[in-house]
């Protein structure tokens, strides 16, 4: 239901003549002015899959300029400027002919980028650095067209060398001050597209480690589409593509899920629900959970056939962790559709419920057994809630809830804004609130701890006389005190025997929020569309199942919009969640 609206405004920029009138020369010249000419960057196919083309297409993602790709013929590139071979860049009506004037020019497009750093003096250390890229990597590998020869080696490996020593002394992230520059750009994507071996850097190296680093943040977008539109800030997210984190076990939710794992030895880990002998005492069943489903998987353990047996026999029942290394079976009992036959038991963590000491392995003095238990018993003993299933099923809705807010508002093309916890504003006045202070002091065993309070004024002395010239100076005093106050700026009210906190923390009261729509607002009236997601605190004093001292609440603004698209936004909300 929830659209933007988006009405395409049609302007009329009549030629300025010397005839007309001269508000009409001033404002065509003035949105000339403003307005920058249109990049577009034109070459044949294999060029624009060149590294050339990379370099300055990932200048344009980074810097956030559009720049769109036109597919053309050498010829036509020819007649655009006799400089250029098969690539060139179009800046309204002037060709840039090379990949570093290219990335030059992109860059002092967007200076906001820093792609040519900070300072003039940074400016030129990137300068040439990309005339050292170009000449010592980008012509020798260009030379060498891939047929590798010998000096084309030494020279790529000597370069290698002289950037490798750069970047160990200087001990630097970035080639050139504290951000991704050009010269960054320029060396990662030549690397990168490199195919000589001696232009690839050795693992564990300083230059290796560097490029590591560079190229997740250079975004070359492809040239298939006709050219990217520059760094993608809204939208599905990309796929998490796990290099280094690998689980060294199955989930249960994954195995239940489906066959794939059946007949197959699998290890999985998790805390028991519930234990049981069986055989007399030569079976041991576990019903393991590991907090991805609700759902328990059966474990079987048998005396002669499993390693560590004796061990996990005597692990105290229900809490006991446990890791498990067997084969996915289909279950030989009713109740569940497969189990898992374990051949090596590991204990990982026993429960020490059997005397009041906490020291004798066993369940008798365990919070949790076996049976259900009742919300108030589990909030008695809240480290262990999220062993309870109510929990647990509540902990991974929330979850889904709290993945598809964020999801949904993200694609909606919503900002995230981060609202203040601490605050010194009561929005809306929308209920009571809870105050923070250090006034109280951190032992809160101490007895006789007092606040501080506004203190009356000193009674004046009814015999003390002031002089006329007294007089005129206090006066004097006062209307100036009234002229230099800030009618933009709250009073600052004091009454007399309230809490003085000009020696607290912050030097006035400071409470938890109540909400975070008043510091949100301020954020929609710059950046149009955002919402806050974060917890809110309410200090009534009622216990019911309407009153929360604590909650998170979702809070989205949005401008330029009426009534029907709050409703609209609210619906399509609600439903995405539900579905």
């Amino acid at each position: 239901l929830y659209r933007q609206h988006g009405n395409t405004i049609e302007t009329t920029t009549s030629t300025p003549t010397t005839s007309g009138p001269i508000e009409d020369q001033l404002t065509a010249l003035i949105r000339k002015t403003m307005s920058p000419p249109s990049l577009i960057l034109k070459g044949t196919a294999e060029e624009l899959a060149s590294p050339h083309a990379k370099k300055v297409l990932a200048a344009a993602a980074y810097a956030n300029v559009p720049l769109p790709c036109e597919t053309v013929t050498a010829d036509d590139c020819a007649s655009i400027s006799p400089l250029a071979k098969s690539l060139v860049l179009c800046f309204g009506d002037v060709p840039v002919t090379t990949s570093h004037a290219m990335m030059r020019t992109i860059a002092s497009v967007a200076p906001a980028s820093g792609l040519l750093g900070k300072s003039a003096a940074d400016d030129a250390i990137i300068d040439g650095w990309l005339s050292f890229i170009w000449n010592s990597i980008d012509l020798p590998l260009q030379v060498a067209a891939g047929s590798s020869t010998e000096a084309v080696e030494t020279d790529v490996s000597k370069a290698l060398e002289t950037v490798e020593k750069y970047l160990a002394s200087s001990k630097r992230t970035y080639m050139v001050g504290d951000s991704l520059s050009l010269a960054d750009i320029s060396l990662a994507v030549s690397l990168n597209s490199a195919t000589l071996a001696a232009a690839k850097p050795s693992d564990g190296s300083v230059l290796g480690e560097w490029l590591a680093i560079m190229t997740p943040q250079i975004e070359t977008p492809s040239t298939a589409s006709g050219g990217g539109s520059g760094v993608l800030l809204n939208g599905p997210a990309p796929p998490v593509e796990n290099k280094l984190y690998r689980r060294n076990r199955i989930r249960i939710k994954e195995i239940l899920a489906s066959n794939e794992y059946l007949n197959q030895t699998i290890t999985v880990a998790g805390w028991a629900r519930t234990t049981r002998n069986a055989n007399k005492g030569q079976l041991l069943f576990v019903e393991l959970n590991d907090g991805s489903t609700g759902e328990s998987l059966q474990c079987v353990l048998d005396a002669e056939k499993t390693e560590g047996f004796a061990e996990c026999k005597n692990s105290g029942g229900t809490g006991a962790s446990f890791q498990f290394v067997g084969t996915l079976i289909p279950s030989q009992g009713a109740g569940q559709a497969v189990e898992v036959a374990v051949t090596t038991g590991k204990l990982l963590g026993a429960v020490y419920g059997g005397d009041l000491e906490g020291l004798e392995i066993g369940g008798n003095l365990y919070p949790m057994s076996k049976k259900a238990h009742t919300l108030e018993h589990m909030r008695e003993h809240a480290h262990l809630r999220p062993r309870g299933r109510v929990h647990a099923a509540a902990m991974r809705i929330r979850h889904a809830m709290a993945y598809a807010t964020h999801t949904f508002f993200h694609n909606n093309g919503f900002l995230y804004i981060h609202t203040p916890i601490l605050t010194g504003a009561d929005c809306e006045g929308a209920g009571e609130q809870f105050a923070v202070t250090t006034l109280l002091g951190s032992d809160h065993l101490k007895p006789g701890v007092t606040l501080p309070v506004h203190e009356p004024p000193p009674p004046e002395d009814p015999e003390k006389k002031i002089s006329k010239k007294e007089q005129k100076r206090l006066a004097k005093m006062a209307a100036k005190e009234k002229k230099n106050v800030d009618p933009t700026k709250p009073v600052e009210e004091k009454v007399i025997g309230a809490v003085d906190y000009s020696t607290d923390f912050f030097g006035k009261r400071v409470n938890l929020t109540v909400s975070g729509q008043l510091n949100v607002e301020t954020h929609a009236c710059a950046l149009s569309d955002v919402y806050t997601f974060g917890p809110t605190f309410r200090a009534e004093n009622s216990h019911t199942g309407r009153h929360l001292a604590e909650f998170w609440m979702i809070e989205p603004e949005i401008c330029f919009a009426d009534l029907t698209d709050d409703i609209n936004l609210a619906e399509d909300y609600l439903k995405y969640c539900v579905k």
